[in-house]
């Protein structure tokens, strides 16, 4: 892996223009180290051109950073970073494929056939992809963190382990984050940003907990596009709700069904002793043993993933 982080660095140095991607339906481990990798860069190569892409307004998470506007002809003449993000249909968008180089730096299952990059560093042992930048910014002696590159590390990492609470928690992400939180950022404030939602947000949050389906300590619910437009609320907004449903003591796994406009979104959660990445895989997603995403066609599809979720209990 040493000799992964001399190659990134040097693509970083031969490149005057570096674009840095992530994965759709982003959350904040994949924002913040998009943000942290483009303060890292700049940091270091002030001359250098780094940009952030963002297909999509995630409000909600400006207080990580804000999005650049790339055209593709920048594209074209850039060297592309993706940060967490295992398999390439998952990518924020298909124009990264217009890159001149292209480099994965994650840290999910990682697949054979999805080594998109010309160097692929994945670090399947750390919390979050943050964890797994902290680490190659902490090989090279000469780099030099700076506050605003602390704190978006420090978001990545309390997001991906639920507030350093998930089994993914490991000594190591204790090791980044005493580091981490030797620099003057507004800790307070951050954890009040990673953790706050507006009233409508908390609503349907209760209101997945009233009309949550359980059955064999499987847990699902649907938000149709009828849904949202009934309750003035984004896809976006209820990708959170699966993060608050593992209180309920009767669920071993869950699944919350998003609909956007030509897809439905999956956002699967499971108990310790249940991998459930394999059955995203199966359905066009990725992610980590507990914590996984995937994307259907429509509503049809829904009992199949049940079906596969059922087959693990």
């Amino acid at each position: 892996m040493d000799d992964k982080k001399q190659q990134i660095k040097a693509m970083i140095e031969a490149h005057d223009k570096i674009i840095i991607f992530r994965h759709r339906s982003p959350d904040l481990d994949s924002v913040g180290s998009q943000m942290a990798l483009k303060h890292a860069i700049k940091q270091h190569y002030p001359h250098k051109e780094v940009l952030c892409y963002g297909d999509e307004q995630y409000y909600d998470f400006n207080f990580v950073g804000v999005y650049d506007q790339v055209s593709d002809k920048e594209i074209k003449e850039s060297l592309v970073i993706v940060t967490d993000t295992a398999n390439a249909q998952r990518i924020s968008s298909q124009k990264y494929l217009l890159a001149k180089v292209i480099i994965k730096i994650d840290h999910h299952q990682d697949l054979e056939d999805e080594l998109y990059g010309v160097i692929n560093y994945v670090d399947q042992t750390a919390s979050s992809t943050c964890e797994v930048l902290y680490y190659i910014f902490k090989y090279f002696e000469e780099f030099i963190f700076n506050v605003e590159i602390a704190r978006c590390l420090f978001i990545g990492m309390y997001a991906d382990t639920g507030g350093f609470s998930f089994p993914n928690t490991k000594p190591k992400t204790f090791e980044a984050l005493s580091k981490i939180v030797s620099y003057d950022f507004d800790y307070e404030q951050t954890v009040t940003n990673i953790k706050s939602h507006d009233l409508a947000t908390v609503k349907i949050i209760g209101y997945a907990y009233q009309n949550l389906i359980i059955e064999n300590g499987v847990g699902h619910i649907l938000f149709s596009k009828k849904f949202q437009r009934q309750h003035k609320i984004s896809p976006q907004k209820l990708s959170i709700v699966a993060n608050f449903l593992g209180i309920i003591k009767e669920l071993e796994m869950w699944a919350v069904f998003i609909e956007y406009n030509d897809f439905v979104r999956v956002n699967m959660r499971s108990r310790k002793k249940y991998d459930i990445s394999k059955v995203a895989v199966d359905f066009r997603g990725g992610g980590h043993k507990n914590a996984s995403g995937a994307m259907l066609e429509n509503f049809e599809q829904v009992s199949e993933i049940l079906e596969r979720l059922n087959e693990l209990i």
